[in-house]
């Protein structure tokens, strides 16, 4: 009985292909990619010369399948395939075809563990949509969630889609992950209105994986003596103004900007 094989590869460094996957793809009769022309790089970059048909309609698919072993390419941009290849597995399964997965890095989990954020639960919203109404109908079930949030945008739209995030969510611990082959990851962390003040610093290849942190109860300030105190204490350690207002913001339970100025005042009085 032919078999259909479910292939991860990877969003990014083809080197991170698995060498079980590897194995697969040259022993297949056919490889079928949602992307030919970024199959055939990956392909090539591992010298693997297995023919390659592009994902079409549902009926060829199953006979290419009843005619050998298929390798359906899953890209590592997502957790499962998408599109056709899901209707294919599907009616693969009902027809008695075997599906056999062939795990592989899957980028939104390298994002969550990159991003420093709770990765012991989290949702996964898929690509984000542009549209600015239809963003905001996207973002409304998860706007009060408390676990971490995973989403794919196009870093063409993404200073327009960090400042509706910024008004749609508050101001959150966040990390935009970027990956191209050949380049690896490229990552940046920081608060979501840092990312829309420092658009020029954020990674710039195509799509880009965003991991929120999940809304937050908010801490009981502290009192202006024990800010003072703590605020005093990093002065004395060396530490700037402004990391100092990064720092205890969100500790202390004060707006960063009120952070920054009794710094500022703690600085000038140790000065004297």
């Amino acid at each position: 009985m032919a078999m259909l094989y479910i292939v991860g590869v990877p969003a990014g460094d083809p080197d991170d292909l698995t060498l079980r996957a590897r194995r697969t793809l040259r022993e297949v009769a056919c490889i079928i990619a949602g992307n030919v022309d970024t199959a055939r790089l990956l392909l090539a970059h591992h010298g693997i010369e297995t023919p390659l048909a592009a994902a079409g309609e549902v009926d060829s698919l199953l006979e290419t399948v009843a005619s050998g072993d298929v390798a359906l390419l899953c890209d590592g941009w997502a957790f499962r395939p998408a599109g056709p290849a899901v209707q294919l597995i599907r009616e693969a399964t009902e027809q008695g075809v075997r599906v056999v997965p062939i795990p592989g890095p899957v980028l939104p989990v390298t994002a969550l563990v990159l991003s420093g954020l709770p990765a012991d639960s989290f949702v996964y919203l898929g690509t984000l949509p542009a549209g600015s109404s239809a963003l905001e109908q996207a973002l409304e079930p998860v706007i009060h969630e408390p676990r971490t949030l995973l989403a794919q945008i196009e870093s063409d739209a993404s200073g327009h889609m960090l400042r509706r995030l910024l008004e749609l969510l508050g101001d959150r611990p966040m990390a935009v992950v970027a990956s191209r082959a050949g380049s690896g990851l490229s990552v940046w962390r920081g608060l979501l209105v840092e990312a829309v003040e420092q658009l020029d610093d954020l990674p710039q290849m195509g799509s880009c994986i965003l991991v929120i942190g999940g809304i937050q109860e908010a801490p009981e300030p502290w009192d202006a003596d024990r800010l003072w105190i703590q605020v005093e204490a990093y002065l004395r350690q060396g530490l700037g103004v402004k990391e100092i207002s990064h720092r205890l913001s969100e500790e202390s339970g004060w707006p960063r900007r009120d952070v920054y100025a009794l710094a500022l005042r703690v600085r000038k009085g140790l000065q004297r």
